[in-house]
């Protein structure tokens, strides 16, 4: 009696620890007098509650009644084999204490006394040499309450061994013996009248066995600068997400199992992805594409691979650091582009657009903010296209920057009068999320189209970027972006109408046009003899005179420094900036007097004009200032982009000249007036001699 009781405790206890069981009720049957089993007729069952908990659970002895720990869930989807191993008569002996096993404590049974291997991936077990077992099939458990019973079973001894089980769920329930019938445990200091001869025999054996799970959290912040300047948070950034296998190979994985539905792997408005439910393993993140209005954004795509571990205890493995939870913020760079020109008469100051003139020296600013991945990029030029301007690329400068080492200056292929600069990324590292200026002067071109007047000569600048960085962070060649903004110059003219008192044109009347500028402005300063002797006075401090061009009139008696025409005429200027100007008259038609002094002319003229509005394609191609779409001139001759003069030359009094026939009739009568004294004097000497 002491050996059976000795045991059957042992095999009830080491089923309870393998199984994790919680107590079971009573079941019909009892033992004969020699201490042999006396079971009912028929046959039994094993029902398998699996559930997740990782958390101790009670003692079991295959009770239905009993019920899984508060905080654990049912765990569906885990397969179950289960195989005879030893018949009724075997365990008739077994629980009579007469079973004997060759050098086994029958104590300590096993269940690795049955088998050698199993083989998880192809649902086979390999029993020892000897060993004649049944298999009695496979069961999933349901997805809903974690069951999977085994009717019909024969009486005996049945190993019961978990194959396959969820990703999520960290390591499998080790292979477990369960005896159909099983003895009721009982629990003699609750209920004295229940003795050991008559102990109750359990022929549907329910078992509980548990699985800890483990599922890591990570979420992906997403943000995004220019240059240096963090901006708002990133959202429509879709992420690809992937597991590493046993083989090194990664699969895609897009489902979530948990939830049973499929992973969004897009970050949301506040640039947040979370990524929950991840099963142990090795994951790696990455980006793949921007969707929605965020494709116009012009952002870098950097495919870049973050790998990282979910470890047995739901923890997070990145970069040999452990988490509880991992948060990855991944910052998306884009450059800046921003084109001026110097406002004239105001060195400091910058804007869009000014004004300027023939000769003078125009110059420009373009300030390019710089990703902070510039090194990963393979191309970074700007270019510049201007239109009635011819750039001096010889002026070119950027600040800090080393021409050659970290730049080159080219030809533009497009345009001949301007120019490209091609950076070099791989050099640039130390001047990443910084802001440079390339500064450089042009002058107004009278070889090409220039505008006077009119929606002024633009000068366009381009900034054009790799926008794809591969997962080895390398450049993505053909895929770039740019960035275009434009400034505009604005150059006016004079119109000359030389008439006679009747208001009749007169033509080839010539003036010489000087101007007032300061003496650092462009032009060679008039020596005080030759300003004097023209009539102008002295410019005053810091100022200078220079002489402008010469102007004559044409045969309607006009002048018109710009070409409105489509040819040139001979009076035409390359522009004239606002200042102040005066006309010395040097010639003029015959019987007309020269002016007596210069003529002054007041250009002040203010342009306004309206930009295209900026453009964003669906590529994320900025245009900022595109186009002057329209100018108004307030200043100009009936709010036009001239100074109109009027100019009126006088006839003056004409004296007799020297040897004309005035003079000869003069002459011719005083001749005869001589004469006839002469006659009158002879005639009165004869008289005289006669008295």
């Amino acid at each position: 009696m002491k050996l059976k009781r000795f045991l059957t405790g042992v095999l009830s206890a080491v089923m309870a620890l393998s199984v994790c069981a919680l107590p079971a009720a009573a079941a019909e049957g009892a033992t004969t007098k020699d201490n042999t089993p006396v079971w009912k007729t028929g046959t039994g069952s094993i029902t398998i509650h699996k559930y997740d908990f990782t958390g101790t659970g009670n003692t079991a002895n295959g009770n239905p009644e009993q019920q899984v720990p508060q905080g654990a869930t049912a765990l569906g989807g885990v397969t179950f084999h289960v195989y005879k191993v030893q018949d009724e008569e075997w365990l008739k002996a077994y629980y009579s204490g007469e079973g004997t096993v060759v050098d086994k404590d029958l104590s300590k049974i096993d269940p690795s006394d049955y088998y050698d291997s199993i083989d998880y991936e192809n649902d086979t077990v390999t029993f020892k040499t000897g060993v004649t077992a049944v298999d009695m099939n496979s069961q999933v458990t349901a997805a809903d309450t974690g069951l999977a019973t085994f009717d019909n079973l024969e009486y005996g001894l049945y190993l019961v061994v978990e194959t396959k089980a969820p990703k999520k769920v960290t390591q499998r329930t080790e292979p477990f013996l369960v005896s159909v019938p099983m003895t009721r445990t009982v629990d003699y200091t609750k209920d004295s009248k229940v003795s050991e001869a008559n102990a109750d025999w359990l022929y549907d054996v329910h078992v509980y066995p548990k699985n800890s799970t483990a599922m890591g959290t990570v979420t992906i912040q997403k943000e995004f600068y220019v240059g240096d300047e963090k901006q708002t948070a990133l959202a429509g950034v879709s992420f690809g997400l992937q597991k590493k296998q046993d083989d090194d190979t990664w699969i895609d994985v897009i489902h979530d199992d948990e939830a049973d539905k499929d992973y969004t792997l897009t970050t949301d408005n506040t640039g947040k992805l979370v990524i929950a439910h991840l099963p142990v393993g090795v994951y790696q993140v990455f980006e793949k594409e921007y969707t929605g209005d965020i494709k116009k954004g012009g952002y870098i795509l950097d495919g870049a691979k973050y790998e990282f571990e979910v470890m047995q205890d739901s923890t997070i493995k990145y970069n040999n650091t452990t988490y509880p939870s991992l948060t990855l913020t991944l910052a998306n760079h884009k450059p800046d582009l921003k084109k001026e020109v110097s406002v004239a008469g105001t060195p400091s100051a910058w804007g869009n657009v000014a004004q300027y003139g023939k000769d003078d020296v125009i110059p420009y600013k373009i300030t390019v903010t710089i990703p902070q991945n510039i090194d990963k990029l393979g191309v970074f030029t700007v270019s510049d296209s201007p239109k009635g301007l011819k750039d001096n690329k010889g002026s070119i400068s950027i600040a800090n920057l080393t021409a050659n080492t970290h730049y080159e200056v080219k030809d533009n292929a497009d345009n001949t009068n301007g120019f490209v600069i091609e950076f070099k990324p791989n050099q640039m590292r130390n001047f990443a999320g910084q802001k440079v200026e390339i500064t450089y002067n042009a002058t107004l071109d009278e070889s090409t189209a220039l505008t006077i007047g009119g929606n002024g000569n633009s000068n366009k600048a381009k900034l054009v970027y790799t926008n794809e960085i591969d997962e080895k962070g390398d450049p993505v060649t053909g895929t770039e972006n740019h960035i275009e903004d434009s400034a505009a110059v604005y150059t006016y003219s004079i119109q000359i109408h030389k008439t006679n008192e009747a208001g009749v044109g007169l033509s080839g009347v010539t003036f010489d046009l000087y101007k007032k500028v300061s003496t650092t402005g462009v032009g060679t300063a008039v020596d005080e003899e030759t300003y004097k002797k023209v009539g102008l006075e002295a410019p005053g401090d810091g100022m200078k005179w220079v002489f402008v061009q010469t102007l004559t009139s044409g045969e309607d008696g006009k002048i018109d420094t710009a070409n409105y025409d489509n040819g040139r005429n001979a009076n035409y200027i390359a522009g004239l900036a606002n200042g102040e100007y005066w006309l010395v008259e040097t010639k003029t038609v015959n019987g007309y007097n020269l002016l007596n002094g210069p003529v002054k002319l007041e250009l002040n003229i203010k342009a306004s004009e309206t930009w295209s509005a900026t453009t964003v394609d669906e590529d994320g191609n900025v245009t900022k200032h595109g186009e002057v779409t329209s100018t108004t001139y307030n200043g100009g001759e009936s709010n036009n982009s001239y100074v109109l003069k009027n100019i009126v030359n006088r006839k003056g009094f004409q004296l007799p000249v020297t040897g004309g026939f005035g003079t000869l009739l003069f002459s011719g009568i005083g001749v005869l007036l001589v004469l006839a004294g002469v006659a009158v004097l002879f005639s009165m000497k004869k008289k005289n001699d006669r008295a």
